[in-house]
């Protein structure tokens, strides 16, 4: 850099930024099942008994066979043998206290799934049970509805997530693909992406990146860290996989680089499907690829010929004929053939060499998003697309966040905490704009250095993972990991359709759980209230690669804000309940009686000047989806105001400006 040798070290220069830009590469673990505890809020407040598995929620006083409520006072649990209703009081007055022909008393465990509960004592074969430490348990045998811990040769242990739609299909079996929520792996076969592997996309900015720094480019490749076999045991039922031809006639899935071969994979899944007749899983085949002069060229059609003769080969046996079923078939017209893999292929010449491969029919818009809340927006707008225009399709997002820039320099800042030349490369390449710049500078996009770490923290984090002395936290859940959008999404289903679902880091994720859940009708509507504060996001703008913070609710005085619930027939049943800045109220169907309102007020020019800002029906609300943000600002001397909006980013341009166009504002 002595100006001896210019062209030196514009080399140099051009090889720094293709390096950098080459980090550009990927798209952007379940938990196992927690105890269902019979006493979680379901269908009614506890003190209205709760439903496990209520098929008419809210719809008081209809019960259906099957249904299992706990008292609030004991742990006493009770599941309805036979369909009827209750008569509407106050409580559970007429909670039965004892068993009878309509109530079987629960004491060590829970039936899920009984078969002929009017029998009164049968135990059938296939029932399913939960012992008293959380285990599932299958009934080899008929038995006696009162031997609850029946000896183990009885019994068949079972795994939730493994064979969850096997538990379910009594539930989901009549119901369309596109009907049901499916979890799914993005690139699922990259887990076996090292430094040393072959690179695929042989972009000439990626080639340098690779010989230079060719463990941070498999960092930025690999969406998955566990293999088929683990993604299956865990309850993905969707796999997105590529498959690239390499020297040899060898096959290996990539992204980016070139991973694990492709049979040997082939045969997990094959193995699982086997093994687990009534599990369905949806393969999707495509990005056929191989090593380009520059990028990637298409594979020929002699090698595409060994693809599928290979595929034919190992999957054959599990294979759906594309003629056999429609196209968005049910789940029991599918296992009526006997098969169990449906495996859509994007290649034409594929395609038509057999009818057990299937023309991709998945409805899949792809936007890339780097961040959680970006991405909250823009799939909730597309899966409310998707209710409205593809109601009879199979419909599929990407909940990935997507790896940008700012996300690729923020990733090589954070390397340079250990390799102070990185830093060095990077003001070489963009100068001023990152000069003193620190991965917390950088919002959300500066928190990871890989793919995984990428998913991991867009899975649980969201955009609270951002250094809360620099970037605010608001109540919504737009701010919250993916885990906890899920949920909102699927407690919402009169506005979003939600159906395939695929996701980066699968072992962070909690996206099976709540797809059974959200199978099983086991999430209620609902709507929320969140107390954003008065404040900005501070996600405003971008200055170089720092993300400036704008007027922050940090130097706003917030209002108090609380709630209170009233119910006609039942009087005051919550009253006065704080709702701290910054958190959200969750109101649930069925939760309260169908003639409650929620009042919601916020404090004037003292400490006892409430002035109520908002009242509704509950149960309109929750009809209407009519989720509520609230902001305020107490300005001092007696003065302030505070608003309530359905749109969570409302704000006036500053502290004391009131916006424009908000449902209801108050001011003193």
């Amino acid at each position: 850099h002595n100006g001896s040798c210019p062209r030196e070290n514009n080399s140099l220069k051009q090889k720094m930024y293709h390096i950098t830009l080459a980090l550009l590469l990927a798209c952007v673990a379940a938990k196992p099942l927690v105890k269902r505890e019979l006493d979680d809020t379901l269908g009614w407040r506890p003190q209205y008994g709760t439903a496990k598995y209520p098929k008419y929620v809210g719809q008081w006083p209809n019960v259906n066979q099957g249904d299992i409520y706990c008292k609030e006072t004991t742990d006493d649990c009770y599941l309805a043998k036979c369909t009827g209703d209750l008569e509407k009081k106050k409580g559970f007055a007429n909670f039965p206290d004892i068993e009878d022909d309509n109530w079987l008393k629960l004491q060590k465990g829970t039936f899920l799934y009984p078969k002929n509960l009017c029998s009164k004592d049968k135990l059938v074969i296939g029932d399913i049970f939960i012992d008293d430490s959380g285990g599932y348990y299958e009934a080899q045998t008929n038995g006696s509805n009162n031997d609850y811990i029946l000896t183990r040769n009885k019994w068949k242990q079972i795994h939730p997530e493994t064979e969850w739609m096997s538990l379910l299909r009594p539930m989901i079996g009549d119901r369309r693909i596109g009907d049901i929520v499916i979890p799914g792996s993005h690139d699922a076969g990259t887990w076996g992406i090292t430094a040393e592997s072959e690179l695929i996309n042989n972009n000439p900015l990626f080639e340098l990146a690779d010989q230079i720094v060719p463990d941070v480019v498999a960092n930025w490749s690999i969406n998955q860290d566990q293999n088929f076999t683990m993604q299956l045991r865990s309850g993905l039922r969707y796999f997105d996989m590529r498959i690239a031809a390499v020297d040899n006639g060898i096959y290996r899935w990539w992204h980016g680089k070139a991973g694990t071969e492709v049979e040997p994979g082939l045969q997990e899944i094959a193995d699982f499907a086997r093994d687990n007749r009534n599990e369905i899983l949806l393969l999707e085949f495509g990005h056929f690829a191989q090593r380009g002069i520059a990028g990637t060229d298409p594979i020929p059609e002699n090698r595409k010929d060994e693809i599928s003769d290979m595929m034919l080969r190992i999957l054959s046996p599990h294979l759906v004929d594309s003629t056999a079923v429609d196209s968005n078939p049910t789940i029991n017209a599918v296992l009526a053939t006997g098969k169990n893999i449906i495996a859509m292929v994007k290649d034409d010449y594929i395609v038509e060499k057999s009818d057990l491969f299937w023309d991709f029919s998945i409805v899949h818009h792809w936007t890339g998003v780097s961040n959680p809340e970006d991405l909250f927006e823009q799939r909730t707008g597309l899966m409310r697309e998707y209710r409205q225009n593809n109601p009879n399709d199979i419909t599929g997002i990407s909940a990935c966040v997507t790896p940008n820039t700012n996300i690729v320099i923020g990733g090589a800042l954070r390397h340079s905490e250990l390799e102070p030349i990185f830093r060095e490369v990077l003001e070489l390449i963009f100068g001023d704009s990152v000069v003193g710049v620190q991965p917390s500078d950088m919002s959300f996009e500066g928190l990871q250095k890989s793919t995984i770490e990428l998913g991991n923290n867009a899975n649980v984090l969201g955009m609270n993972g951002r250094d809360p002395e620099r970037y605010t936290r608001v109540g919504s859940v737009h701010h919250r990991g993916l885990n906890e959008q899920f949920e909102n999404w699927l407690a919402r289903p009169g506005i979003y359709k939600n159906n395939i679902i695929y996701i980066d880091s699968f072992q962070s994720s909690t996206l099976v759980q709540t797809a059974i859940k959200g199978n099983l009708g086991e999430i209620p509507r609902q709507v929320t209230i969140a107390n954003q504060g008065n404040l900005r996001d501070g996600y405003l703008r971008w200055e170089g690669f720092r993300a400036l913070d704008g007027d922050e609710g940090h130097i706003c005085d917030t209002t108090t804000t609380s709630y209170s619930i009233v119910s006609l027939t039942s009087g005051t049943l919550k009253d006065a309940v704080p709702i701290p800045s910054q958190t959200s109220l969750n109101l649930r169907e069925g939760e309260f009686p169908i003639d409650s309102d929620i009042v919601i007020s916020v404090t004037g020019a003292g400490a006892n000047d409430w002035f109520e800002l908002y009242r509704a029906n509950i149960n309109t609300m929750v009809l209407e989806t009519r989720d509520l943000f609230i902001r305020g600002t107490d300005l001092g001397d007696g003065a302030g105001f505070a608003y309530i909006d359905d749109n969570y980013d409302t704000f006036g341009e500053d502290c004391v400006t009131e916006p424009i166009g908000v449902v209801n504002i108050v001011r003193w």
